[in-house]
């Protein structure tokens, strides 16, 4: 039955990884004996794996370390809690439709959080230019203040754009304007307009 019990649940970690960054931190939501997976990814029976648990459903876009994904949130987690468990892989879990994306351990991309908690300890915090937004889902994700990131207000992102705009965004849509064309008219990008389009479905209306 131990195989089964989570070695952890809603784990707090604060450490500080590397000298000259700021302590890092995070939440673990469950850590799993590895002997109760039987997965490829997670190659043997010692050891744990770090769960996250996501909203929405896995969409491969959004899974890469290089573009922000959950495998980058898995590899940090990984190297936050790496000195109190023994971590073997890393894990998603998407309730909405009862699945579980596992992954092993990459040494890529721990790299890639070391240069990027390098970076932005050495941003100047007087330089706007050294705090570049990459605006996405994220930044908003339906309708209503409680859907959109806690400083939406206060950032220079637009992503809600074509939201907050859903009836002029439709009649472009109903012009036949491309999501660039809209985008342009709007003042966001063409990936917002392209993604509230289909999360909405406003792509009827073409």
């Amino acid at each position: 039955m131990s195989d089964w019990v989570p070695v952890a649940v809603e784990d707090e970690m604060w450490r500080e990884v590397y000298d000259d960054v700021p302590v890092l931190m995070g939440y673990a939501d469950v850590m799993l004996p590895a002997a109760s997976f039987s997965d490829k990814d997670v190659p043997q029976n010692e050891g744990c794996v770090l769960v996250d648990f996501k909203t929405g459903v896995p969409k491969k876009n959004y899974m890469s370390h290089e573009k922000g994904g959950v495998q980058l949130d898995l590899a940090y987690y990984a190297l936050l809690f790496e000195l109190k468990y023994n971590i073997v892989a890393v894990g998603a879990y998407y309730p909405k439709t009862d699945t579980l994306v596992t992954s092993g351990l990459k040494q890529e991309r721990e790299q890639f959080i070391e240069d990027t908690s390098r970076s932005i300890a050495e941003a100047d915090e007087d330089n706007i230019d050294d705090y570049p937004i990459e605006e996405q889902p994220l930044c908003a994700w339906d309708e209503g203040e409680g859907n959109r990131c806690a400083f939406y207000d206060q950032c220079d992102s637009t992503w809600a754009v074509p939201l907050d705009n859903k009836e002029k965004t439709v009649e472009y849509i109903r012009k036949g304007l491309s999501n660039e064309e809209i985008a342009d008219k709007l003042g966001t990008t063409k990936q917002a307009v392209g993604y509230w389009t289909r999360k909405k479905k406003w792509h009827r209306y073409k």
